[in-house]
């Protein structure tokens, strides 16, 4: 496979123009600092939660390229760090935020480097919002899609509430990545802290995927274009389970009669942030034409991925996963910078 030609529909960045818009700013959006004391920055979010140290790679710009360039990845689509997106603070601060954030992302991206493109954030909490600020993005600063959380404090991205959003994006053909925060729900279950980013995620994930088919999302919105990132979770390993928990009346659900829940995993898109090809290669096999090449950088930057993965694949099924797929849902056949 020629190298640089997959496209990459999962990655993180926080360009220093972010940090910058956080220290000079930050007061307007409830109180965000950032401590650059130590070897990586330290953000502190409104009401004194201070998150993580930066990840390494974030903001450097000629890592990524170089990691790209080993990879075969021609393109990557990036969307803030997730503990960033301010999902949980308060209504007016939220949404500023969120068009703060999504502007000072445009602004920097060339900075980390002319191969990426932008994932826009929302605040999910206001749906209303969030649909303007979905268009205002692509319109205004060229985002190809948007990253948006899975649960957040108010909810998650499968409640009924959340219909306005999902209406407009499958209406507009934007293209929703899906992703896991930190701390959801299943970071409350008894003994979880430890896995909580390695089963407590996949376990959000499959949640949220799980109940948007149940309630019928689809069937109201065919066209909908969701991303379930880390390999959709447990869902396309579990759907024969749901299916019977379905059919023995154990679960409500708003589907036609005699239509098997599992029947919709081909509407949902999956990246193969998994770190396994035999895995990306089931993947491949159960949902065909629905697999996107995903990383998750730069958290696994030191993981070799693209290449294993794509070799697990048929030729056929290594040019759909690695650009076709991709390039047609996010629209990237003429790639133009991120203004």
């Amino acid at each position: 496979m020629a190298s640089c030609e997959a496209v990459d529909v999962h990655g993180h960045a926080v360009p220093e123009s972010v940090l910058a818009l956080m220290e000079s700013s930050g007061d307007e959006y409830g109180g965000i600092t950032v401590d650059r004391s130590g070897d990586r920055a330290v953000i502190t979010l409104p009401g004194g939660k201070q998150l993580r140290p930066l990840p390494v790679g974030m903001s450097d710009g000629p890592s990524r390229d170089r990691w790209m360039t080993r990879q075969g990845v021609g393109t990557q689509l990036v969307g803030p760090w997730m503990d960033i997106q301010g999902n949980g603070f308060e209504r007016e601060a939220g949404i500023a935020w969120s068009r703060a954030l999504n502007d000072a992302m445009a602004e920097g991206l060339p900075t980390i480097g002319d191969r990426v493109r932008l994932l826009a954030t929302v605040y999910p909490a206001d749906p209303q919002a969030a649909v303007a600020e979905m268009l205002r993005t692509r319109a205004d600063l060229g985002a190809v899609g948007v990253m948006m959380a899975t649960h957040f404090p108010q909810g998650s991205a499968a409640d009924e509430e959340m219909l306005p959003f999902w209406t407009a994006a499958a209406e507009n053909r934007i293209p929703v990545v899906l992703h896991p925060p930190i701390v959801g729900p299943a970071s409350a279950i008894e003994g979880d802290k430890d896995f909580r980013s390695l089963y407590g995620r996949t376990l959000e994930t499959s949640l949220v995927a799980t109940r948007m088919i149940v309630t019928g999302l689809f069937e109201k919105l065919p066209d909908l274009q969701i991303v379930l990132v880390h390999g959709g979770g447990f869902l396309p390993f579990q759907a024969g389970r749901l299916d019977q928990q379905v059919a023995d009346d154990k679960i409500d659900v708003a589907l036609p009669a005699g239509r098997a829940p599992s029947s919709y995993l081909k509407h949902f898109l999956y990246d193969t942030a998994m770190l396994d090809p035999e895995v990306v290669a089931f993947l491949a096999s159960r949902v065909p034409d629905r697999v996107l090449v995903g990383t998750d950088y730069p958290f696994t930057a030191r993981t070799s991925l693209v290449p294993e993965q794509l070799a697990a694949l048929s030729a056929e099924d290594q040019v759909r996963m690695s650009a076709g797929t991709a390039g047609a849902v996010f629209d990237l056949r003429q790639p133009e910078a991120v203004r």
